[in-house]
């Protein structure tokens, strides 16, 4: 497998309301979306959402950072997960050196999930890869700073989606 080509795009969303947090308070989010194109024809598909006042990411440095990180990709033998991560690991290293974090984050993603379709196998090889031996991975996510009540609800209850009010 071989990646021929990364297409960048961003996508901005409105909240329901605005989220806050001890850094930042938005009532949106902007995203930028990346896709892999295999030689094969395979598409995956990353996320990142820059912020100047974690890392110093912006939008505009997310892109550039994206384009720069996937010519080091474009056109390079792929023939498992291990290694793709044997590729990943210098650009990681130079992203992690230079807190470009956010751009790598989108890279790693949508390379994990193009090779996942060229190979046939789920991401969670991806992960055993590393470690064979390691368990399936535990997912987080931010609670804003609502009280505890709002923060409870927020989590528990069904979206008006869910409830069928479209």
């Amino acid at each position: 497998m071989r990646f021929a080509s990364f297409e960048i795009r961003t996508v901005r969303l409105r909240f329901r309301f605005s989220y806050s947090h001890a850094l930042a308070a938005r009532t949106e989010n902007e995203s930028v979306i990346l896709e892999a194109r295999t030689d094969a024809g395979s598409a995956g598909y990353g996320e990142t959402i820059p912020r100047p006042y974690l890392t110093g990411e912006t939008i505009a440095s997310t892109q550039a950072d994206i384009q720069r990180f996937a010519a080091m990709l474009r056109g390079v033998d792929i023939s498992s997960y291990s290694d793709l991560r044997e590729k990943l690991e210098p650009i990681y290293r130079l992203a992690d050196a230079e807190r470009k974090t956010a751009a790598y984050c989108a890279l790693e993603l949508a390379c994990i999930d193009a090779a996942g379709k060229a190979f046939n196998q789920p991401a969670r090889l991806w992960i055993n890869s590393a470690n064979p031996e390691c368990q399936p991975p535990r997912y987080t996510m931010p609670v804003g700073t609502s009280s505890p009540k709002k923060a409870c609800l927020l989590y528990t209850s069904p979206s008006p989606r869910d409830r069928g009010n479209h």
